[in-house]
């Protein structure tokens, strides 16, 4: 799996891609189970019905950090890459928020150069719920989800606010509310995907 953003720069993955990808492959093939590579390495998704409902594999991150200060942002940040960079800031309030704005402001950083970071304004509201907001990179705006985003954000969660559910449910921009789940030495990302249109190039 190759992805571009709509810059036409290239990340080393995309979690929503990634589910449309195994959705895609079971409406051609049938097959409900595809292994496949990355550029951040070896994925494994199921698509659960026919309806759509699509699981994808992630590795557990690795060095993330909590609570750090960058010079000039007012926030206490956390960060874990999850295929991709992403920073995150837990808030109490994600309305008030200017994610463009900050967003823009933080994944051009200078503390996160070269390679930048996408930005995620998150609120706990619940035992095992979390609201997101997100300024992807390659995108350079706010997007209704984002895949990478919502499995950082889960498990900085999960560790910040000591929660012992397995499961752990994102409410995104979008509406939606996509679920992740811990396992002991992988983290999936459930969902549906909808075929929108189908063409030819």
């Amino acid at each position: 799996m190759i992805y571009y953003n709509s810059d036409g720069s290239r990340a080393k993955f995309c979690g929503n891609g990634a589910r449309c990808l195994l959705f895609y492959n079971f409406l051609k093939n049938g097959k409900k189970y595809l292994k496949f590579i990355a550029d951040d390495g070896e994925h494994e998704g199921y698509v659960l019905n026919k309806k759509g409902l699509v699981r994808v594999s992630f590795k557990i991150p690795e060095n993330y950090k909590f609570d750090f200060k960058i010079k000039n942002i007012n926030y206490k940040l956390c960060f874990a890459n999850s295929g991709v960079p992403h920073t995150v800031i837990f808030l109490k309030n994600l309305e008030k928020i200017d994610v463009k704005n900050l967003g823009r402001k933080i994944r051009f950083h200078p503390y996160f150069k070269k390679e930048g970071t996408n930005v995620n304004f998150v609120s706990k509201k619940g035992e095992n719920l979390i609201e997101i907001r997100t300024y992807e990179r390659g995108v350079e705006d706010e997007v209704f989800a984002c895949g990478t985003g919502i499995v950082a954000t889960a498990f900085l969660a999960k560790e910040k606010y000591k929660i012992n559910e397995k499961e752990i449910y994102v409410k995104t921009k979008g509406g939606e509310i996509l679920k992740v789940i811990f396992e002991k030495y992988k983290i999936f990302l459930e969902g549906y995907v909808k075929k929108v249109f189908e063409g030819k190039v």
